[in-house]
């Protein structure tokens, strides 16, 4: 660890909640808070956020070690998931205007909010940049503790927006708009994988 380890905090607290902020996992909670409790949308998040930061930070040198070779291909396939996910939400949107709007519990809601933006973070940019800092800085817990306030950050700002909108604009236009941004953000970053070594 650096001897200024508030320095330290700050890097990787800007540079996380910087990314997670226009990142495709928060155009997602964006989405479901906009629709479902956002109690649930907020804790499900948060404790995928918890899980996938804790791996990050474990997982350090070893992943920056042994799969620096593949970071392309990774960014690629996890850029053909997203487009995936954003047009099956956005095909979604379509069919499901025409039927009865379904009541979801809170405990669905959150079980599968955890679920998507667990798999949403896995061998995302703010989970390799976690990891580089693991490495850069050397210290577990600030490495951890800042990384998950930045997420926190984030996803609070996130979940405030659908929160907003929620009521405001009607549910199937939410559910288009946040598709359509999400697959954009995947189309680029399978380009911005192609394109940058």
């Amino acid at each position: 660890m650096s001897a200024f380890w508030l320095y330290d905090v700050l890097v990787v607290f800007g540079t996380i909640f910087g990314l997670e902020i226009v990142d495709r996992t928060n155009m997602t909670v964006i989405r479901l808070s906009g629709l479902h409790s956002h109690r649930a949308v907020w804790v499900g998040a948060a404790l995928a956020y918890v899980v996938s930061t804790s791996i990050a930070v474990l997982a350090g040198q070893a992943i920056v070690t042994y799969l620096s070779p593949y970071l392309v291909a990774i960014r690629i396939i996890g850029g053909v998931g997203i487009v995936a996910y954003g047009a099956y939400s956005f095909y979604s949107s379509f069919r499901e205007s025409e039927e009865a709007p379904v009541v979801i519990g809170e405990r669905t809601i959150l079980l599968s909010t955890f679920l998507v933006i667990l798999a949403l973070e896995t061998g995302d940019d703010t989970q390799i940049f976690t990891i580089l800092f693991m490495v850069w800085v050397g210290n577990l817990l600030v490495v951890l503790l800042a990384a998950l306030i930045g997420l926190l950050s984030a996803l609070s700002i996130g979940v405030g927006i659908g929160r907003f909108i929620k009521g405001r604009i009607h549910p199937v236009r939410i559910e288009r708009v946040t598709s359509a941004v999400i697959m954009a953000v995947g189309i680029i970053t399978i380009f911005y994988a192609l394109l940058v070594p």
